[in-house]
C-alpha cells in the first residue's frame, strides 16, 4: 500500500518516511503541496492514502493537497499533522 506523505521539514519528513516504511507501506514524499499535487497527479491511482502537514510554507498547503487529492478519489483517507 502506497501513502503520500507530505512535510516542508527534512528531518520530520525523513522520520516519518522511516516509521511508515518500516509498519510496511510504501512511500511517496513530498516536500511541498506543488510537488504532492503534482504527484497526485501523476500516481493517483497507486497511492492508497495521504499524510500531510497542514503548513507548508509558501504555494498550497496541506488542505489544498487534500482536496486535490479527494477530486481525484473521493474515499482516499487523509492524515493531517
Amino acid at each position: 500500500m502506497t501513502l503520500l506523505l507530505v512535510d516542508d521539514e527534512p528531518m520530520i519528513r525523513e522520520m516519518l518516511e522511516e516509521d511508515l516504511a518500516t509498519a510496511g507501506f510504501d512511500i511517496l514524499a513530498a516536500a511541498n503541496g506543488r510537488e504532492a499535487i503534482a504527484m497526485l497527479d501523476a500516481c493517483s491511482n497507486d497511492i492508497a492514502g495521504l499524510v500531510t502537514d497542514i503548513r507548508l510554507g509558501q504555494g498550497p498547503n496541506g488542505g489544498d493537497v487534500a482536496r486535490h487529492a479527494r477530486a481525484l478519489s473521493s474515499t482516499i483517507p487523509i492524515v493531517y499533522m
